[in-house]
């Protein structure tokens, strides 16, 4: 059983291996915890002062990468703006003020950045261990909002608007589709599915669940 003195906001497995699952968390009190799930009564195997409030969400890569390549890595994000990594990485932020932002973390720079309309409240690559393709972001008021990344698919099927199709630079949007949403309340989530990336699942505050490909 996992006891931690203070109220964990967020968690991954993105960065553990298959021999040494280790979970991730992020808590209210702003730190990062690395908990070995054989040994959780010893308490976090490591734990880092990362934010000065809430850690809102977290994600890691390199743990089950393609033949394990890349390091084991990373990122948090909060209210106050951080995020550290120590290799090249895209790393996507949304905002309560409807920002998103593409940093990359390489280059210390914006690769891109546009404004959704209404305050972000989850994001997610429809793949890690791939190019960036697509990246979807949810909203307040029961919609989410379709980044295509590159390249351009004429068999999109979901309804809504469609805006931008034309060609943009390297690490711009190419296209990008809002949709309305039936949970009639904010999405809180999105979840790709890992066997086919045309598949999501969105999680609404009414306690729905939206399955969309």
């Amino acid at each position: 059983m996992l006891v931690h003195v203070q109220s964990l906001r967020c968690a991954t497995f993105g960065a553990a291996t298959l021999e040494e699952r280790k979970l991730a968390t992020g808590d209210w009190n702003g730190a990062l915890c690395v908990w070995d799930l054989d040994h959780l009564d010893s308490g976090p195997c490591l734990s880092l002062p990362g934010h000065s409030g809430v850690v809102n969400a977290i994600d890691g890569v390199g743990g089950l990468g393609k033949n394990g390549h890349g390091a084991p890595e990373l990122v948090t994000g909060a209210k106050d703006g951080n995020a550290s990594n120590d290799s090249e990485r895209v790393v996507a932020a949304g905002y309560d003020n409807g920002d998103v932002k593409l940093f990359d973390l390489r280059t210390n720079s914006i690769r891109h950045e546009d404004n959704v309309g209404n305050g972000v409240t989850s994001l997610e690559f429809d793949r890690w261990d791939t190019p960036m393709n697509k990246l979807v972001i949810t909203t307040l008021e029961s919609s989410f909002h379709l980044w295509r990344l590159r390249g351009r698919d004429q068999s999109e099927t979901m309804e809504g608007r469609v805006v931008g199709t034309e060609d943009k630079p390297e690490g711009g949007v190419v296209s990008s589709i809002k949709q309305k949403t039936h949970h009639n309340a904010t999405v809180w989530s999105v979840r790709h599915l890992p066997q086919n990336r045309d598949v999501l699942v969105t999680c609404g505050g009414e306690g729905g669940l939206a399955l969309w490909q």
